[in-house]
């Protein structure tokens, strides 16, 4: 390869690198992509029971889904997306006097595919997490699912990724929720947002108490909207 050929690939590659500095601001550009982490705050999250078209809390064994409205700010000079949360952790239900344990894993995954926050500002978001035909009796178990005896906590231990009713919520004699069960405000059982290749786990005393749509009130995010923000504006 001649001389005039070597300078020539050398000022090609020195005008490419030039056009990526200027495309990122020059070096302070470039710390600030390559080496900025990442943040994200939690304002407030709200559980919620969506019933199906035809159930109310008024139906005996409502079908009903739950899902929840997440507040997120985003302090960062970039846009961020959130697309999934999950619902974890350990609750406990009493059958005929002995306690039967759950190690739940239940995905939850944005609407519409999540959404992005723009740079220093908020969104509101949709997640859903679980549809509950509610059709069986409490304790009944939906697969995939694993488990056997605890000699450790003295009693059956199941690991669920599709949870029953009994295993989340609070419920009467028809089998309407309630409320979510303690464990959600004690921290045994977590909601938490996946972000950055990691799951930041949301403070109980930021998650409201558990509300309810009808399907179409669900769909009219002016109605989710003002109801999100009256109900969150009680836990700060």
């Amino acid at each position: 390869m001649d001389l005039p050929t070597k300078i020539s690939i050398i000022a090609l590659i020195v005008s490419i690198l030039t056009g990526i500095f200027g495309a990122l601001g020059g070096i302070p550009g470039i710390r600030d992509v390559f080496f900025s982490k990442p943040k994200m705050i939690i304002d407030a999250f709200m559980p919620a029971i969506v019933y199906d078209a035809g159930n109310s809390r008024d139906t005996i064994y409502p079908k009903f889904a739950l899902k929840g409205v997440l507040k997120l700010s985003n302090p960062n000079k970039f846009d961020i997306n959130i697309a999934e949360m999950k619902l974890y952790g350990r609750t406990q239900y009493e059958y005929k006097g002995k306690p039967i344990f759950y190690d739940l894993d239940v995905a939850g995954l944005g609407e519409q595919g999540g959404g992005t926050i723009k740079a220093y500002s908020s969104a509101v978001l949709k997640f859903g997490f679980a549809h509950f035909k509610n059709d069986s009796e409490p304790g009944v178990m939906l697969p995939p699912m694993k488990g056997g005896y605890s000699k450790e906590l003295g009693g059956l231990l199941f690991n669920i990724y599709v949870p029953s009713f009994n295993q989340l919520f609070t419920f009467n004699k028809n089998r309407v929720p309630g409320q979510l069960v303690p464990e959600s405000q004690d921290g045994r059982l977590s909601f938490a947002v996946s972000f950055n290749n990691q799951l930041i786990k949301i403070n109980p005393k930021l998650i409201t108490q558990l509300v309810s749509f009808s399907k179409e009130e669900w769909e009219d995010s002016n109605k989710v909207d003002s109801l999100f923000f009256a109900t969150a504006n009680l836990v700060k």
